[in-house]
C-alpha cells in the first residue's frame, strides 16, 4: 500500500526507496 508508505516516509529520499518497492 503506497499510501501507508507515504504516511511513514513522506521524505523525498525515503520515497525513492519506497517507490522502488512499489514499482
Amino acid at each position: 500500500k503506497w499510501e501507508e508508505l507515504a504516511a511513514q516516509a513522506w521524505h523525498p529520499k525515503k520515497l525513492e526507496r519506497s517507490w522502488s518497492r512499489c514499482s
